[in-house]
């Protein structure tokens, strides 16, 4: 999550200043509104919300709160030029307030220049010991091969047989952890026996698989792409602080796994994970340029403070084109070991879930090599080198690139109700997911993927449209309301045809729940109003107060005015440069939790379950806050 925080030097908005470390950008202010009554009372805590990169960037304030400087009084109705301003790109690819941290920025120079493409991947065989229902093996012809086998399609076999499938069983691989355990020892002890641990059983319980006899993991030649990667990222070769079991065997290795399940092959080219399903090398990047360590003028300044929590990706994948094996890196910075309540530990692990979602499958790179479940088979044609065909694409960024295409029955372009360019995911799962979501029965609606950019070689989207699914935990954008884990995205991992999920891990999300098709196709605000199908979602008065999606925060309208007009397509209002403070949110004012209020000496989102605002001056007539509200 990258936060960016606005900061005001007085409560008279004078200078107004977006601040991030290590960067510094312009926030113009605005123009102090001249009378209200509640001006005398309310400062109003502006920033914008959290941004998700593509497998990337996710960060926290570092003493576990979310301290937010002063900004404003509540502006006038309808009183464009006393709203919150905000800074506009020059074009509509980039219409981000502000960049990231340095981290992301890295992150997206290796993932566009470094990171090996999936179409150049070798696929590194898996054993599923004859029991995948989209392969048959036979003994190879070839006295070369020996014991070999060769995998060929079997297409008369469906993946519902549920015998087949168990719990997918996750080795988190922290051997190069060690590297910090001295600097950082209380960090590296709860990544890897609190946080990793409860991801490991999350996953358990919503995803199953065909069970792998092992993963081989390749440390040199043309296939040791994850080796390569991680040297790139972080330093260090993966043999790197290896201990060997030598009560195990020569080759075993203690600092992996249990019991022995991890091994160096006989020829010492290769990791070996014995009875896993999926392998997630952990990196050790706190110092370096994705994790930066702070300065000692950031250290104190930390209302400001803009640090990645973490990143990850794909990195190997076998011969059903299931990725094998991924990479993630988790910052520290941002990190309080020691606070580990239920509400951060919740945040912190729906943040490394949405990370692991990206290994498993969610990303532009991969949608092409998904496969339909019902018939066994690849659900875009591949060629002779088992590819899916590359053409000219428009991207969600407007430029035309050659890229790997999905099948139009797994992937397909939209005009957006604004004009632009999207792409839904059109698998027979999602789409009944989301008709059911919205209420809408229509036969050609599908998932929408997020047509804001979110990275330099993100041309379909990643993440899930936030202006549709806001909530969801596979958006791009996170803005302090509870985040679901929703059979949405647990759809899209059943139609990749590697996983079958447990739906009674999904949560249903409250927003635009039944809203019906219009809230598919039509604008958010029309003639400067509110239609009647978006009451309570969207808003067009900085005056209006509403909820979160959950009903737990009361939320704030985010309409605000840029320095610079919007994309025509996103004009709902006469002023040209109004509009909604979010560009994921297509510029739809909508009520969010981006705003705060004083109470007392504290900062304080407005939840409806803190009994401690009974009696301030934020309660209303009739107004009970408390557990049971």
């Amino acid at each position: 999550h990258t936060f960016y925080i606005a900061r005001c030097s007085s409560s008279s908005l004078a200078s107004c200043r977006i601040r991030c470390r290590p960067h510094t950008r312009e926030l113009r202010s605005a123009t102090t509104p001249t009378t209200t009554t509640m001006k005398a009372r309310i400062r109003l805590l502006l920033s914008t919300a959290v941004l998700l990169r593509p497998h990337t960037s996710c960060a926290e304030q570092t003493n576990g709160e979310e301290p937010l400087p002063s900004a404003s009084s509540v502006p006038l109705d309808d009183e464009y030029d006393d709203l919150p301003h905000r800074h506009l790109a020059h074009d509509r690819q980039q219409l981000l307030p502000v960049r990231g941290s340095s981290g992301e920025e890295h992150w997206n120079e290796f993932m566009r220049d470094v990171r090996e493409p999936r179409k150049n991947r070798e696929p590194v065989h898996v054993d599923y010991m004859g029991q995948h229902p989209f392969e048959r093996t036979t003994q190879s012809l070839d006295n070369s091969q020996n014991d070999e086998r060769r995998t060929q399609r079997n297409p008369g076999t469906a993946y519902n047989d549920a015998s087949r499938y168990r719990p997918m069983r996750v080795q988190f691989d922290t051997h190069l952890l060690d590297a910090l355990s001295s600097a950082y020892p209380s960090h590296v002890s709860y990544v890897r026996n609190v946080l990793l641990p409860s991801l490991r059983n999350f996953w358990a319980e919503t995803l199953s698989i065909v069970p792998a006899r092992r993963i081989e993991v390749p440390l040199s030649g043309n296939r040791a792409k994850c080796a390569q990667e991680v040297k790139s990222l972080s330093g260090f070769d993966l043999d790197h602080f290896l201990q060997y079991d030598v009560s195990q065997g020569a080759r075993s290795i203690s600092n992996i796994g249990t019991d022995g399940n991890v091994h160096m092959n006989a020829e010492g080219n290769s990791l070996v994970y014995n009875n896993q399903d999926l392998v997630v090398i952990v990196l050790p990047v706190q110092g370096t340029a994705l994790c930066p360590e702070l300065s000692s003028d950031d250290a104190a300044d930390t209302t400001s403070q803009l640090q990645t929590l973490a990143f990850a990706t794909n990195c190997q994948h076998d011969q059903l084109d299931r990725p094998t094996v991924g990479y993630t890196g988790i910052c520290f910075g941002p990190m309080d070991p020691t606070d580990r309540t239920t509400k951060t530990h919740k945040r912190r692990l729906l943040t490394i879930a949405h990370e692991f979602t990206h290994i498993l499958g969610m990303n532009s790179y991969d949608f092409p090599f998904f496969y339909d479940h019902a018939t066994g088979r690849p659900r875009t044609k591949r060629d002779d080198w088992n590819r899916p065909p590359e053409t000219q694409v428009l991207c969600v960024d407007g430029t035309r690139q050659a890229v790997m295409t999905a099948d139009k029955g797994t992937i397909r372009p939209v005009t957006t109700a604004n004009g632009y360019i999207a792409y839904e995911i059109v698998t027979e799962t999602v789409r009944n997911v989301v008709r059911n979501q919205f209420d809408c029965q229509r036969m050609d609606i599908g998932g929408r993927l997020e047509n804001q950019p979110t990275g330099d070689t993100d041309c379909f989207g990643s993440h899930w449209d936030h202006r549709l699914f806001n909530n969801e935990f596979m958006t791009a954008v996170y803005t302090g309301s509870t985040q679901y884990v929703t059979s949405l995205t647990l759809a899209l991992l059943e139609d990749s045809g590697w996983y079958v999920p447990n739906y009674e891990v999904a949560q249903n999300s409250p927003f635009a729940l039944g809203a019906g098709c219009d809230f598919l196709e039509d604008p958010c605000i029309q003639s400067g109003k509110v239609p009647i199908w978006a009451d309570g979602t969207f808003c067009k008065s900085a005056g209006n107060l509403g909820c979160t999606p959950d009903k737990h925060l009361v939320a704030y309208c985010d309409i605000s005015k840029w320095d610079g007009n919007l994309p025509s397509g996103y004009q709902y209002f006469d002023d040209p440069a109004v509009g909604g403070g979010l560009q994921q949110m297509d510029f739809c004012p909508a009520f969010t939790t981006i705003f705060r209020f004083e109470v007392g000496d504290d900062v304080r989102v407005l939840d409806c379950t803190d009994p401690e605002l009974n009696g301030s001056w934020v309660q209303k007539k009739d107004e009970v806050f408390g557990s049971g509200s």
